[in-house]
């Protein structure tokens, strides 16, 4: 009924009267239940503070980069290309979404020409005017 007769005794004062009320933790017990409790706490904060941050709206630029380049679904080299493109321009990328104007002419033929081609009619779904 009781469980365990340990438990029943003790509950009953029996062991207190005997001198059997000291129960010895280890030493590591105390310092173990605080990391414990400051693990979880940590835990619990930076998952607030990732969650607060994720559905933030997009205020940034890198943010608003990022969030273009996933709807556009575009490689990691395809946006390595971009921030190339916009850096020998000295603009913000994210422009290259919109403005195709800001696009540079390469000479015809080259890799880096049929890779920024790919990549513009990927985003405005029409061929650039040099390769016609």
């Amino acid at each position: 009924m009781w469980g365990n007769s340990w438990t029943a005794m003790n509950s009953l004062g029996i062991l207190r009267l005997q001198g059997y009320d000291r129960f010895y933790w280890p030493w590591w017990t105390g310092p173990m239940a605080i990391m414990t409790i400051i693990g979880i706490f940590t835990v619990w904060r930076l998952s607030v503070m990732f969650y607060r941050w994720w559905n933030q709206p997009i205020q940034s630029p890198d943010r608003l980069f990022q969030e273009l380049c996933s709807r556009h679904r575009l490689t990691k080299t395809e946006r390595h290309l971009l921030k190339k493109i916009a850096t020998d321009g000295s603009f913000d990328p994210n422009f290259l979404f919109i403005d195709p104007e800001l696009w540079p002419v390469s000479p015809s033929g080259s890799k880096a020409e049929s890779q920024r081609e790919q990549l513009f009619e990927k985003l405005f779904g029409v061929r650039t005017s040099s390769s016609e």
